[in-house]
């Protein structure tokens, strides 16, 4: 009987010290990690647009815009808008090629341990759902309105908005090269970047679809853009862009 106690008693020792002993080597969690927002670089150059542009793309584009509104054929607020959205998400364009071919050997991210990656990946996440949100009301809200009601100013403003977001897209996918997690490789190809491209070329492909309805000579419009911008799964980031709907007749 005594030894039945004594090996009852040295059994509950022994889970009390292996309690004890994890408990003070057990690894505390880092404090959860909340990353600075993503801001789009401003247009400090030339406040017309929200990107910098060459004189001569800018002058051109300008008296492209003037010609339009000026000779107010039917549908030229499309064709100015067009005009606009061309000419600025070309630099977009080109700030995207660069960022997909920066080697990621080159960048010197911040290692954060798992638990705050997580954190940091979770939050662009939210943003990047949000933005896409905010980016396709911009469409459906400001545009299309500014188009019907013939404004060439309120284009200009709608657009430069639409550019602010895809800029703001760029940075977030630019913001991803600088952080890394313990257990990641710096040679492996980040997928980050190319999210935020996946996402801008649904913009693209919406305003390849105004273009070839403005193809037609005899268009007037009106259009209704339908936008349904949407965050890429991790296998879809490498693939066409299909799933975006453009801009049908009204």
């Amino acid at each position: 009987m005594i030894l039945i106690f004594f090996i009852v008693f040295w059994f509950i020792g022994m889970v009390v010290v292996a309690w004890i002993y994890d408990a003070c080597t057990r690894r505390q969690p880092p404090p959860p990690y909340n990353p600075d927002p993503i801001r789009s670089t401003p247009n400090t150059k030339d406040e017309q647009f929200a990107v910098a542009m060459p004189d001569d793309a800018r002058q051109a584009c300008l008296a492209r815009v003037n010609q339009l509104a000026e000779a107010a054929r039917p549908g030229w607020p499309y064709r100015v808008a067009l005009t606009l959205l061309d000419s600025q998400l070309a630099v977009v364009r080109n700030e995207f090629n660069r960022l997909l071919i920066t080697p990621s050997s080159e960048s010197v991210p911040v290692v954060l341990e798992w638990e705050q990656y997580r954190d940091y990946r979770n939050v662009r996440y939210h943003e990047l759902k949000d933005r896409l949100t905010r980016l396709s009301a911009q469409f459906r809200t400001e545009l299309t309105p500014a188009c019907d009601e013939q404004m060439p100013e309120q284009i200009l403003a709608a657009v430069n908005e639409i550019v602010q977001s895809c800029q703001w897209i760029y940075q977030w996918g630019q913001d991803q090269l600088r952080y890394t997690d313990q257990f990641s490789s710096n040679q492996e190809r980040p997928l980050g970047p190319r999210v935020a491209d996946h996402v801008f070329r649904q913009v693209e492909i919406l305003v390849a679809d105004l273009r070839r309805a403005l193809a037609d000579p005899q268009f007037a419009g009106p259009l209704l853009f339908r936008t349904e911008f949407y965050y890429p799964k991790d296998e879809e980031v490498d693939r066409p862009v299909i799933g975006v709907l453009g801009a049908p007749n009204a």
